[in-house]
């Protein structure tokens, strides 16, 4: 397994230019590095062929692979949508993600889940919201975790043409060499490992994987080392966060209750060798929290390679 780091952890701001999180990497001695798009404006006018050339020159000048190019779920929502004009510009968004995606170099495209359409909550992230006070939350509408589903609600067809979305991005980065790796969050279309699993054999292509993130699927209440057993070959990149088990789930390595030992020793087990990548954002000490996270981790994978 290899070790890298999301841009979003390397600078200040989580959006473009990305040119100092590259350098940052290089610097701290990642093996590689997460490029993202955080909304249609940033993918169409940031990552143009020429920036896409200038961005694979510098990483390869860091010696350092883009390991994979993530657009924010907000920029292709229509992939979730029953109308299909606004599915065809979702459909559209993600294809030309794609596209970036090779011209960076990069193997891998990566999109979160989306939520139905029209769910609302208190706040601005609805996977976030998981306790009536939270990260985000400027105030308490109510004592009860409450969502507003929209009316009418037919989970069927939701799912039924979420997956026809999943297909056809899947067989767009098929025909491009790519892979599609597809991450649950709390309170999407397809959220936990079993959703993963079910989505799977709907869409048996191998161009399908899963970005596994720990904390998202701890936020679930999985045990992170069964989900891998279940999962298996279709990771296809892994995201590592730490977290409380309680409000905080984006908490660095080894300062919560996640079991990343066992986590790494079933990622061993199921024959996983790719990326193990921090994604943190908004602490101060940023560069910090990634430096000790990467020693925190090599130290786990040095006790994994010892012969018993």
């Amino acid at each position: 397994m290899k070790i890298g780091c999301h841009a979003a952890a390397l600078q200040k701001v989580r959006k473009a230019p990305y040119h100092e999180a590259i350098e940052n990497a290089g610097k701290l001695g990642f093996e590689g590095l997460e490029l993202i798009a955080m909304d249609l404006a940033e993918l169409n006018d940031y990552y143009t062929d020429e920036r896409c050339a200038a961005l694979r020159a510098q990483a390869e000048n860091n010696d350092l692979v883009i390991s994979q190019f993530a657009l924010y779920s907000t920029a292709c929502e229509g992939m979730a949508s029953l109308d299909p004009s606004e599915k065809e510009q979702g459909l559209k968004a993600f294809f030309r993600a794609a596209d970036v995606c090779g011209k960076l170099g990069c193997g891998i495209v990566n999109l979160v889940a989306h939520w139905p359409v029209g769910l609302t909550c208190p706040h601005p992230y609805p996977p976030s919201y998981i306790h009536p006070i939270g990260r985000g939350m400027m105030s308490t509408p109510s004592p009860k975790m409450v969502m507003k589903i929209p009316q009418p609600f037919d989970a069927d067809a939701i799912w039924e043409n979420y997956v026809d979305s999943l297909a056809q991005v899947t067989r767009y980065c098929e025909e491009k060499g790519i892979k599609f790796a597809l991450e649950g969050h709390a309170h999407v279309i397809v959220s936990g490992t079993d959703a993963m699993l079910r989505l799977f054999d709907r869409i048996p292509s191998k161009a399908l994987v899963i970005n596994f993130d720990t904390s998202w699927h701890f936020i679930q209440r999985e045990y992170l080392p069964m989900s891998v057993y279940k999962l298996k070959d279709r990771i296809g990149h892994v995201h590592l966060r730490d977290s409380d088990g309680l409000l905080f789930y984006g908490a660095p390595v080894g300062q919560g209750i996640i079991d990343m030992r066992g986590l790494i020793q079933t990622l061993r087990e199921v024959g996983y060798d790719g990326f193990l990548s921090f994604e943190y954002s908004g602490f101060e000490d940023y560069l910090g929290v990634a430096g000790q996270s990467k020693d925190y981790i090599e130290r786990i994978l040095e006790e994994h390679t010892i012969a018993p």
